[in-house]
């Protein structure tokens, strides 16, 4: 039985493409997930490890184990889209309960924006997905006030246009650009790299 303490145990939560495509991120008390800019590299980092689950292992991952804290990862394939549900939460709630808790999450969010993610030519946008954080609430899985949003990739307008892996559609320059390569530029006013030296 999942008790209040195990709830308020949880701190991040992501939803994002299996190409590292952000959906959804929240920061519900996790110490340096809302100060810290550079906390969504991580993003990015956990698309290619799953990747490479599936590459190298019988199984994709689903759980990681780290001094202090854990991550539980659940699947969801969506129309085209294969997203990945992933929950940061402190050692205080058991693995167990953690992933009886994000695959519970992956269902009500598959059931809440699957018509709007399968919808022809639909790019996805981090605000069509905002009242994903008062879902979990109602919902009772999380009882801990939203800290605040985590900006991913807001910049560019992307889109879910690009087939190639680890990249996304800008749809401000219509161009491909790496994830990684966006995210080194962060610092530069949240701006596209590609549109950086076009102001100077």
């Amino acid at each position: 039985m999942v008790t209040l303490s195990d709830l308020e145990a949880i701190n991040d939560v992501f939803i994002i493409s299996s190409s590292g495509l952000p959906y959804y991120s929240g920061c519900f008390g996790g110490e340096n997930c809302a100060k810290e800019p550079n906390h969504l590299l991580v993003s990015g980092f956990l698309a290619a490890v799953f990747q490479f689950s599936l590459q190298f292992g019988q199984k994709a991952i689903r759980e990681v184990h780290f001094d202090e804290a854990q991550m539980a990862i659940e699947t969801r394939k969506i129309g085209e889209q294969h997203l990945l549900i992933i929950f940061f939460a402190s050692k205080k709630i058991k693995m167990k309960k953690l992933l009886e808790l994000v695959k519970r999450s992956a269902s009500i969010f598959e059931i809440n924006f699957s018509e709007l993610i399968q919808r022809p030519k639909y790019h996805p946008k981090l605000s069509d997905f905002k009242s994903f954080s008062q879902i979990l609430r109602e919902m009772g899985i999380i009882k801990k006030e939203l800290m605040g949003e985590i900006p991913i990739l807001n910049s560019c307008q992307y889109s879910s246009k690009s087939e190639l892996k680890e990249y996304v559609y800008c749809s401000k320059i219509q161009k491909d650009i790496p994830i990684q390569e966006e995210l080194q530029y962060r610092k530069m006013d949240n701006e596209c790299p590609h549109l950086v030296s076009q102001h100077i």
